[in-house]
């Protein structure tokens, strides 16, 4: 598995939900399929644009190989894990963030998605910044999704 956090992180993030949501890629092929995995986009997207600051959100992919090949059930405890690392201690009700898988053929499989979330705890407006904006990397990360 392979995740991946984008430098594409302060302009505006209603661009980036109406990209991950389009049927349409940035080349005008039709994607096969568009699933909303985590949260609505376009929500996350009116958070992150009311904020004032520079790096609004934080963009990124998670990326799964042919051999990891998860399933639905282990894509759901992978983004359950992933949220409580992002959010710890958080309520759901204090925060927002969406994961979008794209398919892009019907004969490819289902091994990424497209996630951002806003750089701030909603309840209080207190900024959070998940991968700060001189470090961003990619994180290589062992997973065995069995």
């Amino acid at each position: 598995m392979l995740i991946k956090v984008s430098k594409a992180s302060a302009g505006p993030a209603i661009d980036n939900a109406d990209y991950i949501t389009q049927r349409f890629d940035h080349k005008g092929v039709e994607r096969a399929d568009v699933q909303v995995l985590r949260g609505d986009p376009h929500i996350t997207a009116a958070v992150a644009d009311t904020l004032t600051y520079k790096q609004k959100y934080t963009a990124g992919v998670i990326s799964w190989t042919a051999e990891d090949n998860p399933t639905k059930e282990q894509k759901e405890e992978f983004l359950n894990e992933l949220e409580k690392t992002f959010f710890p201690g958080l309520d759901q009700s204090q925060y927002t963030w969406s994961a979008v898988i794209l398919k892009t053929t019907i004969n490819f499989p289902d091994r990424y998605a497209s996630c951002y979330l806003p750089g701030t705890k909603t309840s209080r407006q207190k900024v959070t910044c998940d991968c700060p904006e001189k470090y961003h990397m990619v994180f290589a990360i062992q997973a065995h999704m069995r």
